[in-house]
């Protein structure tokens, strides 16, 4: 797929803000990597989330203690970056949508 642009939701922001300063710096490097490619690169392994979430997606930000991960979906050619967690606290929260 070939994508344009990224955007981000207003809960990814408030994510992005209160995240450790090396988290931020591997979010922008990532950014930067798929502006420049106009691809998801392969170190995010981006997968689904659930066949029932057809276009609701994780990628790896860091692969470190604390393993962030980005939760996003795709309109059209944009990226939407909606939440950044770490792994733990991403399961959880998915778990919750999936219920709701």
């Amino acid at each position: 797929m070939f994508y344009t642009d990224i955007r981000v939701s207003e809960d990814f922001l408030i994510d992005y803000d209160t995240a450790p300063s090396h988290v931020i710096d591997m979010v922008d490097k990532l950014i930067r990597m798929i502006l420049d490619s106009h691809a998801i690169p392969n170190s995010m392994a981006a997968h689904k989330v659930s066949s029932a979430y057809h276009n609701l997606w994780i990628g790896y930000v860091t692969r470190t203690n604390e393993h962030y991960r980005v939760l996003f979906h795709t309109e059209d050619s944009v990226i939407v970056f909606d939440r950044l967690f770490k792994h733990n606290d991403m399961n959880l929260y998915l778990k919750e949508l999936i219920k709701s």
